[in-house]
């Protein structure tokens, strides 16, 4: 997953880079015409090793974490499974409680998922690495 960004704050190993969802702005001018006003930025921490930056410039970042595929299959894919393996459970011991064996089979369904996204905060690294700089501002 890429996507585009402003750095704010510029250091040797690790930056703030500001990033807009450019896929909330209708005129794809990536915020320029304030015409999605709605549409609020978010900062994230980049680890920019490799990279000589200054606060204004546009960089691409790239998600390093986990594949965002395995993220989607660990949140959506994971629980819906286990939620039909309790279901199964319930309705072979044959004691009616169908719903709670669901129930139950889909919250552990998601403690995989949780699990993984604690240890991402915990370990305080940044999740996004710089791939390039889109534009560099011009000096005088």
């Amino acid at each position: 997953m890429r996507m585009t960004g402003t750095v704010t704050k510029a250091a040797p190993l690790r930056c703030e880079v500001t990033v807009f969802q450019t896929s909330a702005c209708p005129a794809g001018c990536g915020h320029q015409c304030a015409g999605c006003s709605a549409a609020r930025p978010f900062v994230v921490a980049a680890d920019s090793s490799g990279w000589t930056l200054a606060a204004g410039d546009r960089v691409l970042l790239e998600h390093t974490a986990y594949h965002p595929l395995l993220m989607g299959a660990l949140l959506f894919l994971l629980p819906l499974i286990s939620g039909i393996g309790g279901y199964l459970l319930a309705h072979d011991a044959k004691l009616g409680l169908n719903v709670f064996g669901t129930a139950g089979g889909f919250l552990l369904g998601f403690l995989p998922a949780l699990w993984l996204n604690r240890r991402i905060r915990q370990s305080g690294q940044p999740t996004y690495r710089i791939v390039a700089v889109m534009d560099m501002p011009e000096t005088e």
